[in-house]
């Protein structure tokens, strides 16, 4: 049987000076981001069971080389 596929999901970055930057909203209530990356969670629960999925949001943590090598 063939190794199953890895898939590496990176949600990007929302710009700081954006309208829809929640920033102080985020401070108020103690979270680093306002909004999880639903999009890319619905889609990687579409993908067949067997496959390795992992989810990085740019917005929460920083994209590490150990993540593109895995």
């Amino acid at each position: 049987m063939a190794d199953p596929c890895k898939v590496l999901m990176i949600f990007p970055r929302f710009n700081a000076n954006s309208f829809w930057n929640y920033q102080a909203a985020c401070d108020l209530a103690g979270a680093r981001y306002p909004a999880a990356p639903l999009g890319l969670i619905t889609v990687a629960a579409l993908l067949p069971a067997e496959w390795d999925v992992r989810l990085v949001n740019r917005n929460t943590e920083e994209l590490a080389d150990a993540d593109l090598a895995w």
